[in-house]
């Protein structure tokens, strides 16, 4: 037996000792700074090439250390009754895998959330960016007038459906988020798009109107997750776009722009565009010739002329109204824009718009025929309810219509 005094000193002398023991165990190291790039490429149709050479690309860079790349190229089915994919996997170490999924009719794990969910699971990292390849939704519809109808297992590139898929495989602000969502496909970095990718994604790297081969030079860009350590994701945007915008001016001769765009100040950027639209249309009868005017002026790009510069618009339309509240509205939005924008490239537009702008653009065309309403980026997505976006065309449109059918008001037609 031990006495209660005796008892206490063990007490006290197994817990200094296990205190010890605790201060020499070796403590666990902080997450490296690993990147995860993820690639999902389609390579069906017209696509072949440009896919084949991204996948090239992303092999030569992909052993580096602190790099995971992991690549999904759907392929063409052939006979195959559902679609057919590959996936790669290139870790740190320059070990490779690869995997041929799908050909069955029912459910085969080969969509955008089927792949961004396995890339988590296999390669965690600290960040992770995302690149899409594939054909991007027009914002407006084709010419038999109603939208083109996607194909059974590949939807079009449209902003709900990225935000659909994405939120899928766990990409939210709370949980795992893209650190840098990469869209080569066309109409990717419009205002409708941020609105619903604002949530699944903290910075967007996209073109305003078309797309062309062969994109974006990758085996120039992700070096640079090595060459600076560590790699911010607004770092690897601006990066991107810098080194695309250098790779293009003797690649591509034909008018493009790319933009990246901070995700986290969509929200901002989204209210004043609301602000504007409100009161343009409470005062649309006395300010539709100088959006008219503004309109005219402004880059745009897509071959009809849909897509606008709206840092530009909004610049031009602040320096032309004489409406104080629009006026100030338009600078408000012009500086949220410009907020938001982390680097652009511009090389050309349509149009012949004089106003420099910042590379967002936002669904503006020439003339809203009655089969364009509600236009096809605003039948079901957020932006339009939370702007009116959609409203202040109509009204735009209506008034515009009345004035160049007036006698002396000719002038505000747009050529």
């Amino acid at each position: 037996m031990i006495t209660l005094n005796e008892h206490k000193k063990l007490v006290a002398g197994a817990a200094a000792v296990l205190c010890l023991i605790l201060a020499m165990a070796p403590v666990a190291s902080a997450p490296v700074d690993t990147w995860t790039v993820m690639a999902y490429l389609d390579a069906t149709g017209d696509l072949q090439p440009a896919a084949q050479y991204y996948l090239k690309q992303l092999i030569a860079v992909a052993p580096q250390p602190s790099l995971r790349v992991l690549v999904q190229v759907k392929v063409p089915q052939d006979t195959a009754p559902g679609p057919v994919a590959v996936r790669y996997f290139y870790d740190e170490l320059g070990t490779s895998r690869r995997q041929r999924i799908g050909g069955t009719a029912a459910d085969n794990g080969v969509r955008l959330a089927d792949f961004v969910s396995w890339a988590f699971r296999q390669a965690p990292a600290r960040h992770y960016a995302l690149l899409i390849m594939g054909h991007g939704q027009p914002l407006t519809p084709p010419m038999s007038g109603g939208p083109a109808a996607p194909t059974s297992d590949e939807p079009l590139l449209s902003g709900e459906y990225l935000a659909e898929a994405l939120t899928e495989a766990g990409c939210r602000r709370e949980a795992s988020v893209i650190d840098v969502l990469f869209l080569d496909c066309c109409y990717g970095a419009t205002v409708e798009v941020v609105g619903e990718l604002r949530e699944v994604a903290r910075y967007l790297v996209g073109s305003p109107g078309l797309m062309y081969s062969p994109g974006l030079p990758w085996a120039q860009i992700l070096p640079d997750l090595q060459q600076s350590s560590p790699t911010t994701a607004r770092q690897l945007a601006a990066v991107a776009v810098r080194k695309t915008g250098e790779f293009w001016r003797n690649e591509i001769d034909l008018p493009i722009a790319l933009v990246a765009v901070d995700l986290q100040r969509a929200d901002s950027l989204v209210q004043r565009l609301g602000n504007l639209s409100e009161s343009a249309v409470s005062r649309m009868p006395a300010i539709a010739a100088d959006i008219a005017w503004a309109r005219s002026r402004t880059m745009a790009w897509a071959s009809d002329r849909s897509i606008v510069d709206l840092a530009g618009f909004a610049n031009v339309l602040a320096e032309v109204t004489t409406d104080q509240v629009l006026a100030h509205d338009a600078w408000q939005l012009a500086q949220a824009v410009r907020e938001a924008t982390v680097a652009s490239h511009i090389q050309g537009a349509y149009g012949g718009g004089k106003a420099r702008g910042a590379g967002l653009g936002i669904f503006f065309p020439l003339v809203l025929k009655t089969d364009q309403f509600p236009p096809t980026h605003t039948r079901s997505i957020q932006m339009n309810e939370r702007t009116g976006w959609g409203l202040f065309l109509q009204s735009y449109m209506n008034q515009l219509q009345q004035l160049v059918t007036t006698e002396g008001r000719g002038s505000v037609s747009e050529s």
